[in-house]
């Protein structure tokens, strides 16, 4: 089995493994987070730019959790990428980046990857990676042109005991541990190259065109779900998929629901 902690992150190894658009790319040793460091230089980026990291010191998952990003042992990647496209529609795009780095793992390393609405990456039903998308739209600009910043982390071999870490809230793995080999390199120009054909695949259909792909990985589908939406909403029902607009599908006592992204978290009923 392939170390992923012997395979350091360089340029120009990820850049020849490319298939697609050839994008600005930066690498540093350290930030703070990458999403962050791509809002920082808005608008002077190009399009598209991507930030890799080998260590966040402040990364960030969604509701404003601590990512936790220790040097050398994830993959840290994020995408600044412009679209045009009605605001209201982008709720989707975290389905849309979990379906793409779903698909560049298990081309890039065989490991069979199952997805949890809205954004999380499961492996042996624990999660091993999670997306962050953040959308910026300018105010002045009467267009429907926005950035989209797509940032995705994906553990490779985390040293800390996943038992004994009162940081994490929830069962996690990584790829190594999980007993398949990884190249960060060919993993990362894996995952640049599927986000941005996925990114322009919903530019142009929208997100019901990978609906049924996204549904086929969907690791609560017919489970009982418990849905907590803000500080004090509790909802109990079984998932049921997804809309064609990337809402999660609940089916309670009162009918069906449908529950939009935002502040809400998703677990089974049995966790």
């Amino acid at each position: 089995m392939s170390d992923p902690l012997q395979h350091s992150l360089n340029r120009a190894a990820i850049m020849s493994q490319l298939t697609g658009v050839l994008p600005h790319l930066e690498l540093v040793d350290t930030v703070d987070s990458t999403n962050d460091w791509l809002k920082r230089r808005l608008p002077d980026l190009s399009s598209p730019t991507v930030m890799i990291a080998g260590q966040q010191t402040a990364g960030r998952g969604r509701r404003g959790r601590l990512w936790h990003s220790p040097a050398d042992q994830g993959l840290y990647l994020s995408l600044a990428v412009q679209l045009s496209a009605p605001l209201h529609t982008l709720s989707a795009l975290s389905l849309v980046a979990g379906l793409a780095a779903a698909t560049a793992i298990e081309a890039s390393c065989q490991a069979p990857i199952q997805l949890k609405w809205p954004n999380d990456l499961l492996l042996n039903e624990q999660k091993c990676g999670g997306c962050l998308v953040e959308v910026i739209s300018d105010p002045q600009r009467s267009t429907a042109l926005h950035w989209v910043i797509v940032g995705v982390g994906i553990n490779l071999r985390f040293a800390t005991d996943p038992d004994h870490d009162p940081g994490i809230d929830q069962r996690w793995t990584d790829l190594h541990q999980a007993g398949h080999a990884v190249d960060i390199n060919r993993l990362a120009a894996a995952l640049i190259d599927q986000l941005l054909m996925h990114i322009a695949s919903f530019a142009e259909a929208g997100f019901a065109a990978m609906r049924s792909r996204w549904q086929a990985r969907d690791a609560f589908d017919g489970q009982a779900v418990v849905v907590h939406q803000g500080d004090d909403q509790v909802l109990h029902g079984q998932a049921a998929g997804v809309t064609d607009a990337g809402e999660l599908l609940l089916i309670r006592a009162e009918g069906q629901q449908r529950i939009s992204s935002g502040e809400v978290s998703l677990r089974r009923a049995s966790d």
